[in-house]
């Protein structure tokens, strides 16, 4: 029994030392291509199979629940985008966003979906919107709350568009009230009459999502207090928290 487990251990960590190896190389060509970034001409069909594979080992099964093996492909995965991500590589930011919301449209688990998200959401366009509506309709609803962060940092027109569209169309009012949220991020003034319309809805989520993002703007503020004093005391005397907190925070911050 004991030389059993003796051999089942020793198993392991032959498959354990593997696994590392095969991490450590995919790191150190990460590493390289990033140290030759700087010469030309640049190997753009390398640094697209790289992401192929970093994309590969990030999405294999087994890393589904194995948080401690995904960290180098996610270590990986962030040194390739900061470098697409350099002034002057808008071409290959670009590719490398192209690329991942390709694979988002395929079979992937939950933790591959979220950590492609959060890296199109620092440095992702007009390119990654699709895939990041899409993923607003996740089964997962973590999927689903990276999404709407990653719509809200898009700097891009479409995105703001397509976030407008999306609210139009959407009734169920979790999902609304984040959407509104996600768009109150971006702070433009022309949102400002969908806000005031969103601030008067019979749900606490909506209206909460939509005052917050009013406050953001500074809408209270910059009219007389007095104009708004029905409205306001009306929701300090809400029974739900999150709509007394955004009627508190209008007063605190008027």
């Amino acid at each position: 029994m004991k030389l059993l487990l003796l051999l089942s251990a020793c198993a392991l960590l032959i498959v354990v030392s593997i696994v590392r190896a095969e991490d450590s190389a995919l790191l150190q060509s990460t590493v390289s291509v990033a140290n030759n970034s700087n010469k030309a001409p640049r190997d753009v069909a390398a640094e697209k199979a790289l992401l192929t594979q970093i994309v590969d080992a990030l999405a294999a099964k087994p890393l589904e629940t194995d948080e401690v093996a995904r960290k180098d492909p996610q270590h990986c995965l962030d040194k390739l985008e900061f470098l697409v991500s350099r002034p002057g590589a808008e071409n290959e930011r670009e590719a490398f966003c192209m690329l991942l919301c390709e694979r988002l449209r395929g079979p992937l688990h939950v933790a591959a979906k979220v950590w492609i998200l959060k890296s199109l959401e620092r440095i992702g366009k007009a390119e990654s919107v699709p895939a990041e509506i899409a993923l607003l309709g996740d089964a997962d609803e973590l999927v689903r709350e990276t999404a709407r962060r990653a719509l809200a940092a898009n700097p891009s027109d479409e995105a703001t568009a397509m976030l407008r569209t999306t609210i139009g169309t959407t009734t169920e009012p979790v999902t609304r009230a984040a959407l509104l949220e996600a768009l109150g991020f971006k702070r433009l003034s022309t949102d400002i009459p969908l806000f005031q319309k969103e601030a008067s809805s019979a749900d606490a989520g909506i209206k909460a999502a939509a005052m917050g993002a009013l406050n953001a703007r500074s809408f209270f503020a910059r009219f007389e207090m007095i104009d708004h004093a029905e409205f306001i005391v009306n929701n300090l005397n809400s029974s739900n928290k999150m709509v007394w907190q955004r009627a508190i925070d209008v007063i605190a911050h008027d």
